[in-house]
């Protein structure tokens, strides 16, 4: 989205589009349609000013009770500026292993985890939410030639493990993994401890890290309406070792991040932002002046679908009868299941169609509405 674009946001179901000739008005339910703003009827190549239009079926008849249009009065063909397609991407959340760990007997060693989301920079802002978790490791028996013995590294893990899930930190999850990366349980861990512990030689030991997960801020609804919305909802976490400078560690993400996009949850918050902009609507809040509580409205979206999701940007140039011009950005959002995968086709083409209809005006097409194609294609 640009800087303060006036949104709209359609939902086509139908795979097909709206025949040239078509009245607006006999749309199907859930079907797109190119119209003629002059004539209200389909056209295919437009080369005036038009609209897009989509088919309601309010009741559930499968009947077309009324319309939804694209934002703003008409969209000018020279003034389409581009169309995006934005698939709908499944979360991944971020891992990060210490691996390899050597801390001496009598040292320190612990991590320290800074947890990154948007939840937490509007809260603190940009100074983040850290958290270390530190662990002593027995002290030495004897340190021939000033080299002392390696530390029990199972102790120290199941330590900083227990900390960590004593603090019930929101963020992330901290575990105890063996050489492999499997997560170990606490019987388990508990076991390598005493399996160390009864070492004459520690140097021997089966040595065991820790797991980093991350996790995603939570969804809060209410009354239809997420008031603490957030896009990125995926932590990051940077992960670092501190304690003896003799320490060594090896930190690796093994699983990089990958935020959500194009859930049901982003695609209502992108309709609810629409609302207070359409036509009849008491005002550009979308929630009650008296009681602070959301407007009913009969949501299009579905919290439990993920979407595909396009967007058709463009200006909308005017004049008012005088010589002052009037530029008003305007964007078009058309969500679409992601599992009908002929209706994604379907956007996809005729959005593709429109930029290239921009594409082959000349360039002194009139910004106003009257256009000069270079193809004469009406």
């Amino acid at each position: 989205m640009r800087h303060n674009d006036v949104p709209e946001i359609l939902f086509p179901t139908n795979a097909t589009i709206a025949a040239v000739g078509t009245e607006v008005t006999a749309l199907l339910p859930g079907q797109l349609g190119i119209f003629s703003e002059n004539t209200g009827k389909a056209i295919s190549n437009p080369t005036e000013n038009f609209f897009i239009a989509v088919g309601l079926d309010n009741d559930g008849d499968g009947v077309t009770d009324d319309i939804r249009k694209s934002a703003g009065r008409n969209i000018q063909p020279g003034n389409i500026l581009y169309a995006t397609k934005q698939d709908y991407v499944a979360p991944v959340n971020q891992v990060v292993t210490i691996t390899d760990i050597d801390v001496k007997c009598g040292d320190s060693f612990g991590i320290k985890i800074e947890a990154r989301n948007e939840q937490i920079y509007n809260v603190q802002g940009t100074v983040q939410y850290r958290q270390s978790f530190v662990a002593k490791a027995d002290n030495c028996d004897s340190c021939a030639d000033n080299v002392c013995e390696e530390a029990n590294i199972a102790k120290l893990v199941q330590d900083i493990v227990l900390q960590a899930k004593l603090g019930k930190d929101q963020f992330y999850k901290v575990e105890a993994i063996d050489n492999s990366g499997a997560v170990l349980d606490e019987a388990q861990v508990a076991a390598q401890v005493a399996a160390t512990d009864a070492l004459a030689d520690k140097s021997t030991q089966t040595k065991i890290g820790i797991r980093v997960l991350a996790i995603a801020g939570k969804v809060q609804q209410f009354a239809n309406v997420n008031l603490d919305y957030v896009a990125a909802r995926q932590t990051q976490v940077l992960v670092s070792t501190v304690g003896a400078l003799t320490n060594k560690a090896v930190v690796k993400e093994v699983t990089a991040l990958v935020y959500e996009q194009g859930t049901g949850y982003d695609v209502r918050e992108l309709e609810f932002q629409t609302i207070g902009f359409r036509e009849g609507n008491t005002g550009a809040y979308r929630i009650g002046a008296i009681t602070g509580l959301p407007n009913e409205v009969a949501y299009e979206s579905d919290l439990k679908k993920k979407y595909t999701v396009f967007t058709l940007a463009y200006d909308h140039k005017h004049r008012n009868g005088s010589w002052l011009q009037y530029d008003n950005a305007l964007a078009t959002y058309f969500a679409l299941e992601n599992t009908n995968t002929a209706g994604v086709a379907t956007v996809n083409a005729l959005l593709s169609k429109l930029v290239e209809v921009k594409a082959n005006l000349t360039d002194d097409g009139d910004l106003f509405g009257v256009v000069n194609p270079s193809d004469g294609d009406a």
